[in-house]
């Protein structure tokens, strides 16, 4: 079933990553219309980051198209996420991986 349009949530798992580093991993961020461009995205991830850190991961990492020139704007320059380097190089690679070290 598809989302409901009016909510907001964020999907997040606790992982390890190949090289054995802990990591919060975010699957989806989803802000209701309404509250876009108002903080609600931020506080999600920073409720992430929050959780992340109280159970000792090393950083919170997420996928995010490329296309998705918005999105990439919101964890690049609002939430403070970085191209990771365990992003495939392939230039056909449609999504880039970001990541913020806690």
């Amino acid at each position: 079933a598809e989302p409901d349009a009016d909510a907001s949530y964020v999907c997040t798992a606790f992982e390890v990553e190949d090289d054995g580093s802990p990591v919060a991993y975010v699957y989806e961020l989803q802000a209701e219309r309404a509250y876009q461009r108002r903080g609600l995205g931020r506080g999600l991830m920073r409720a992430v980051e929050a959780a992340g850190k109280a159970s000792g991961v090393a950083a919170v990492m997420l996928t995010v198209l490329k296309a998705n020139e918005g999105a990439r704007r919101f964890y690049e320059r609002r939430a403070g996420y970085a191209p990771d380097p365990r992003t495939p190089s392939e230039e056909t690679c449609p999504y880039v991986i970001l990541s913020k070290k806690l």
